[in-house]
């Protein structure tokens, strides 16, 4: 099991229902509609009430705290189809909630676009993937498990 696939399940566990049915599912919706119905992947396309989330979440990670570990363009692309989600994201983890990291001395991320699934596949190398999975994913379990921020 790989961290992405972690950050996505924890999305599930943690936003699914706040996102998609709770409190802020209007938020949701609005975001969706202002990025043009775009979707990062074919699944979370073919299944929009479900995976748009736990597809975009993980994406939102490394785009906010690995993003210097990407090439440029895909970084483009990737902030371009779902800006809006991405700014929802943002609302979820505020920066002050997150702790400074620094991932600069780490070997680069190994990234592969495999454009025949529309999958994107980002291997994080182990001590950053801990990292970011362990402090987003507590943020988020105190957050809308625990009601703590």
């Amino acid at each position: 099991l790989d961290y992405l696939s972690l950050l996505h399940e924890g999305a599930h566990a943690c936003l699914d229902w706040e996102y998609y049915q709770g409190l802020h599912e209007e938020e949701w919706n609005n975001a969706v509609a202002h990025d043009n119905n775009r979707f990062i992947t074919k699944y979370a396309k073919d299944n929009p009430r479900r995976e748009d989330i736990s597809e975009s979440f993980p994406v939102y990670v490394v785009l906010k705290y690995l993003n210097n570990r990407i090439p440029k363009e895909q970084y483009n692309k990737l902030m371009e189809t779902i800006p809006n989600r991405l700014q929802v994201f943002d609302n979820v983890i505020p920066e002050d909630k997150m702790a400074p990291m620094s991932v600069s001395n780490y070997p680069a991320i190994n990234y592969e676009n495999d454009e025949s699934q529309n999958k994107l596949v980002i291997i994080i190398p182990s001590v950053v993937g801990s990292f970011v999975l362990i402090s987003v994913i507590i943020f988020l379990v105190l957050k809308y498990r625990y009601r703590k921020f």
